[in-house]
């Protein structure tokens, strides 16, 4: 049961991570416009997704039939989120995607359940510490060695690491994620992997070429150079929730500074539009107030692209599926209440 459960969150790892699937389905790196449509055989993606989820609700009904599964703990704020995402098919525009969307969260939820109580925190840590590495050791060398893959093309990104990502951001978001594991495992194990993921996941950043990444880098280790004092590490433990409403509020002024055309930051060849996001915010928020406290439901940016692009196109001047933003994709989807 071990070996599947084990299975099963590899399988999802990768797929949320969008790592190697989409890429070989592309035949190799191509240009960020060029990517195949979701159709023909990148449907295989959808009917995977849906597979495997199936197979975990069924272990789970049957491990909690035979009463083998002990007792889970379900947090109260993930049954809420699960919860809301199931309702606001009622209002949804488009109820088909938020109900294949809420599903895989609610399997996925259980999937971690299970994971921890089937193989002990301990096992599923070093699992999922495994399967970051070998993620990040395949980007490396197919960016190394199978350049044609692993190395971005196109005018905009040209050279720029994507390892066995379709795009050099999804490789930057992975690597920043699994830096933040590695160096916090760090803590708990000091291990030859666990320096090793370190260190791989840093070149990842580094060769991706990321904006973001790199500041996540930078503020990562930064962050943890002063809580290997003592003396720090209280004063920052005694002011933790202070800081992460900085934080938010920090990301709030970007989004807000981004929109507003009076303001307009510039570091380098960066500034505070972010490469036309700006654009895709401010329309997104503005459809955001006509649902400003349950949302639009899950999934209804690309549902609304696929169907009817037009006024997305007008708007914005291109048209893309996703807000590129967590928070203005929460607010959209779920509201005040949900985000």
């Amino acid at each position: 049961m071990r070996r599947l459960i084990e299975f099963l969150v590899f399988i999802m790892l990768l797929t949320s991570s969008r790592a190697i699937f989409r890429l070989i389905l592309d035949g190799g790196a191509v240009d960020q416009t060029a990517h195949l449509e979701e159709s023909g055989s990148n449907t295989f993606l959808g009917y995977m997704f849906l597979g495997w989820k199936l197979i975990i609700l069924l272990i789970f009904t049957f491990l909690l039939l035979t009463k083998r599964l002990g007792k889970l703990k379900f947090g109260t704020q993930w049954g809420f989120l699960i919860i809301l995402c199931f309702l606001s098919m009622a209002w949804a525009k488009y109820p088909d995607p938020v109900r294949v969307s809420s599903f895989m969260i609610l399997c996925s939820y259980l999937l971690v359940l299970l994971h921890f109580e089937i193989c002990g925190w301990l096992r599923a840590m070093r699992f999922i510490k495994n399967v970051f590495l070998l993620i990040s050791i395949l980007s490396i060398a197919f960016a190394l060695l199978l350049p044609s893959y692993g190395i971005s093309v196109g005018e905009e990104h040209q050279g720029k690491w994507q390892g066995v990502f379709a795009h050099k951001n999804e490789l930057g978001l992975f690597a920043s994620l699994a830096y933040v594991f590695f160096l916090s495992w760090h803590r708990f194990e000091k291990s030859l992997s666990t320096k090793v993921g370190i260190i791989v996941s840093a070149m990842l950043i580094l060769g991706c070429v990321s904006t973001t990444a790199y500041s996540c880098l930078a503020i990562v280790s930064l962050l943890f150079l002063f809580l290997q004092l003592s003396s720090t590490r209280k004063i920052i433990f005694s002011w933790r929730y202070m800081l992460l409403v900085l934080v938010l509020l920090g990301c709030i002024y970007a989004i807000y500074a981004s929109i507003n055309s009076s303001i307009l930051i510039s570091i380098g060849e960066k500034d505070s539009s972010f490469s036309n996001r700006n654009l895709i915010w401010a329309y997104l928020l503005t459809q955001s107030y006509n649902a400003i406290w349950l949302g639009h439901g899950l999934e209804q940016i690309s549902a609304s692209v696929m169907t009817d692009n037009s006024s997305f196109q007008e708007s914005v001047g291109f048209v893309v599926g996703t807000a590129h933003n967590g928070f203005v994709d929460a607010i959209h989807a779920l509201g005040l209440v949900g985000l």
